[in-house]
């Protein structure tokens, strides 16, 4: 072979060994649960659903995530939600305006948006943790249903909307935080 051809394999690996290397060391995208780890417990495991965070258990070292869900109003926090059957890209987030969320079927390169939805903060009048069960799933959009497992339910004047976040406790506790900060009118949580 030529010259010119090995020159041309040389860099060709050299650029599959930097893709590699790329790939390897990014971190993950599934390591975001809502906008701060959930606090550790003792045992590896999350606190049962209805429990409070941070029972007498070390919390995780950095900023307090509901101290900051309270201290910086307008910033947005986001949190993930479990998969709602195909889709597999739901997000739910709030600032100082509206809770928001969005429902997509995703794979690398398409996003497709199959639900989107938001209430503003000044019309929730509650909020409550909630396990929902196999067959009696509310819907969060029209043929989509919230997928059977701990949820958070937040309560407007128009019904309740619920949300299967991965770390409903956190998500709860932000955005009661969140209310209390803002001195929205009319919520009593």
């Amino acid at each position: 072979m030529s010259m010119t051809i090995w020159i041309w394999v040389l860099v060709g690996l050299g650029s599959v060994a930097v893709v590699l290397a790329v790939l390897m060391t990014r971190p993950s995208r599934t390591s975001r649960a809502g906008s701060y780890p959930a606090p550790q417990t003792g045992s590896g495991q999350p606190p049962p659903v209805g429990q409070p965070l941070g029972t007498g258990q070390p919390a995780a070292a950095g900023p307090d995530p509901i101290g900051v869900a309270a201290a910086a109003p307008a910033m947005p926090l986001e949190h993930r939600m479990k998969p709602y059957d195909a889709l597999r890209d739901c997000r739910v987030w709030f600032d100082d305006r509206a809770l928001r969320w969005s429902l997509r079927a995703s794979s690398r390169m398409i996003h497709i948006t199959m639900g989107t939805g938001e209430i503003p903060l000044s019309q929730i009048t509650g909020i409550r943790l909630v396990d929902i069960q196999q067959g009696a799933q509310p819907q969060l959009n029209p043929n989509i249903q919230v997928p059977p497992g701990p949820a958070v339910a937040v309560a407007t004047p128009q019904g309740e909307a619920c949300f299967a976040a991965e770390n409903p406790q956190l998500l709860a506790a932000q955005l009661g935080a969140r209310l209390r900060a803002l001195g929205v009118p009319g919520w009593t949580g």
